[in-house]
């Protein structure tokens, strides 16, 4: 018998927008044993703006809707690619204290605003200093379609950028301990770790192929990148739409202080 997620998600109205940045701009953000991973020679940075039209977590029975926005990049740990979160800016006290507490992911209280008129998106986030260094962001969005939905090609940029099952996040012994009552942590995943200190947590995200069509888009306020202490992309950024994606995350793994060696081919 297959094991319960120990989370759904259900999102909405996802843009992505995806700057190149130089790899070396993002180490300081990005902790071993992670790698930053690059496509045709650049790492990339992206914020997500997303609906979360419902949520369930396992042993919660509060099911959220709030919108989010999410920066993030793409690294590997061993021989798995996955996304490992910067931050993560989410609408309601009750939801960012359930994503640190219970799944560890960097998330930042904040006001977050996504209106919908006829076929336009606009969002508007405000994080102030009190979870953190101010942020915001404002944008406005207008799919070309808002049903239909082409799936990135293999070997492409697209694919590289979004279709990545695996998240990686650093947590300490607190975040440990209330997971494990959760039940969103694997039972006997410690490696050898004490329990002081912080360590690295791998979760997956299984999906289908996210159904993608063009955008028109344009960021009028962005500060992410100076919250994040990332350096601004010098690049005009390259911009994806989903209208719709059903999300089921496993449990989480602790890794091994050690990265694994690759497996040779």
């Amino acid at each position: 018998m297959s094991e319960k997620p120990a989370a759904e998600v259900m999102l909405r109205d996802v843009l992505f927008a995806h700057w190149p940045i130089a790899a070396e701009k993002l180490r300081s953000v990005v902790p071993d044993p992670l790698s930053i991973d690059t496509f045709d020679g650049s790492a990339w940075i992206t914020v997500l703006v997303v609906d979360i039209a419902g949520a369930r977590v396992r042993a919660v029975p509060y099911h959220p809707s709030l919108p989010s926005i999410n920066l993030r990049t793409y690294v590997s740990h061993g021989d798995e690619t996955g996304i490992y979160f910067i931050a993560l800016e989410m609408d309601g006290q009750l939801s960012s204290w359930l994503a640190r507490n219970g799944f560890g992911i960097p998330y930042y209280n904040a006001d977050v605003d996504i209106d919908t008129s006829q076929r336009t998106r606009s969002v508007e986030s405000y994080r102030e200093r009190r979870g953190g260094t101010p942020a915001r962001f404002a944008a406005t969005y207008r799919p070309e379609d808002l049903h239909e939905g082409g799936f990135a090609e293999e070997g492409s940029r697209e694919e590289f950028l979004i279709e990545r099952t695996n998240y990686y996040f650093e947590a300490g012994p607190e975040f440990r301990r209330l997971s494990e009552v959760m039940g969103t942590t694997e039972g006997g995943s410690r490696t050898g770790q004490t329990n002081t200190g912080t360590s690295m947590f791998a979760g997956a995200a299984d999906h289908r192929p996210w159904a993608l069509t063009d955008v028109d888009a344009e960021i009028t306020t962005n500060t992410l990148f100076e919250a994040a202490g990332v350096p601004e992309p010098t690049e005009s950024p390259v911009f994806n739409y989903s209208s719709r994606q059903y999300m089921a995350a496993k449990r989480l793994r602790e890794l091994p202080k050690t990265v694994p060696e690759p497996i040779e081919q």
